[in-house]
């Protein structure tokens, strides 16, 4: 992620003249639409969202979130991509319109 920082000024209609600066920050397509998106169903810009953390950020000293790790190991993540596969298709599996079938089929002897 690049980030860069210039000082600008803005004219207001006030007396004084509020100093703003610009943060480019790069991300993908896919994300910045997103963000945009969701920020939308609030009635903010994502410059407004992005602006909102920063002085939460300053309030709390530090990020306005707990930094964690995945709650999830790495063979429950690949359990949970296989669910996915198989569910979408990429992976073929039986499929079974009652428990009782899928049950007689799993205890049937060959």
């Amino acid at each position: 992620m690049a980030i860069s920082a210039t000082a600008t000024t803005a004219k207001t209609p006030a007396k004084a003249a509020a100093k703003t600066a610009s943060i480019n920050v790069r991300v993908t397509k896919d994300v910045k639409a997103q963000a945009e998106e969701l920020f939308a169903s609030f009635g903010i810009t994502l410059s407004d969202a992005i602006n909102m953390f920063l002085h939460k950020s300053l309030m709390v000293e530090g990020l306005p979130f707990d930094l964690k790790q995945p709650k999830y190991n790495k063979e429950t993540i690949a359990a949970f991509k296989e669910a996915e596969d198989i569910l979408s298709g990429k992976i073929p599996a039986k499929r079974y319109n009652s428990v009782s079938k899928m049950m007689d089929d799993v205890f049937k002897e060959d």
